[in-house]
């Protein structure tokens, strides 16, 4: 084997008669032009990949003495000498003016100075890197995006489930009106469903026959009480002062001590907080629609 590369015998083997006597010899001749011919330089989505047949010395990879494929586009200059240094997946190949990542593997072949023969493939490091630095980017882009659907997902989820939920059984906790359906869940539903017969069947608590007389009086005296008048006690009701009452009545302050005056000498009461006593006995005893 020449060191130009130009006339090379890479196989050779004896051709033996029956006898065992050498008849010949059979061989591959392989040039620089044939193995160029042979090996081009492939595109990748890493940047364009060239294969080589070269010596080493000793972390030194010789260009100078390798066969190289076609190396168009590649920018590999072949009188470099590129130093090797070993990773976990792939070594780095350093020259003077360009960095690669690849591999090689020693192959049973040896120059005629006996030095061994490696078969490297080789990508540059630039492209290489960008090219992944692109797909990183690309997953995680895609994964905070699936991540945010997921949120959005179970936001919605949420809202369709746990809230009708939570708000039936607040509903419960403060004694309010169930309605069939109002969780969404079957088996709750039902549950709401079974409470509400049961509170329905009990009834409104009897009270002591005095105190009823008592609201019964009251509720009868609220009869007797204008439209106008009948507005202001439901404002009272719904926890609204005085100037609240004449805002949303759009009235003045001393239209509202008026009609105030008037309500009060109607159903009995001496004053505001008096007015307000008997509208929250009626709201704990679940009378209030009888007033307002």
């Amino acid at each position: 084997m020449t060191d130009t590369w130009e006339n090379v015998m890479l196989l050779m083997a004896p051709i033996r008669g029956n006898d065992g006597s050498v008849l010949g010899v059979c061989g591959l001749e392989v040039s620089e032009l044939y193995f160029m011919l042979s090996y081009p330089s492939e595109e990748s989505d890493f940047g364009s990949m060239v294969t080589l047949l070269a010596p080493m010395n000793g972390d030194d990879l010789l260009l100078s003495r390798a066969m190289a494929g076609q190396l168009e586009e590649t920018y590999l200059n072949t009188e470099d000498v590129l130093q090797v240094k070993k990773g976990k997946y792939f070594n780095q190949y350093i020259g003077k003016h360009q960095t690669f990542l690849g591999v090689h593997t020693k192959v049973n072949l040896r120059m005629t100075d006996g030095s061994q023969l490696y078969a490297v493939t080789l990508v540059p490091q630039d492209p290489y890197l960008r090219a992944s630095a692109l797909r990183r980017a690309f997953w995680i882009i895609g994964t905070v995006a699936i991540l945010a659907v997921l949120l959005l997902l179970s936001t919605c989820l949420s809202r369709s489930f746990a809230q009708p939920i939570s708000k039936s059984l607040e509903l419960i906790r403060n004694e309010g009106v169930l309605c069939r359906e109002c969780s969404g869940v079957t088996e709750i539903d039902e549950l709401f469903e079974f409470i509400q017969t049961k509170m329905q069947a009990m009834g409104r608590p009897r009270l002591p026959s005095n105190i009823e007389e008592l609201f019964d009086s009251f509720a009868q005296r609220a009869t007797s009480l204008t439209p106008t008048e009948h507005n202001i006690l439901k404002y009272y009701a719904d926890g609204k002062g005085i100037n609240e009452v004449a805002e949303q009545a759009c009235i003045s302050i001393n239209t509202v001590r008026r009609h105030n005056a008037n309500i009060y000498q109607k159903l009995e009461v001496g004053s505001r907080e008096e007015l307000l006593l008997y509208i929250e006995l009626f709201r704990r005893c679940d009378r209030l629609d009888e007033l307002i």
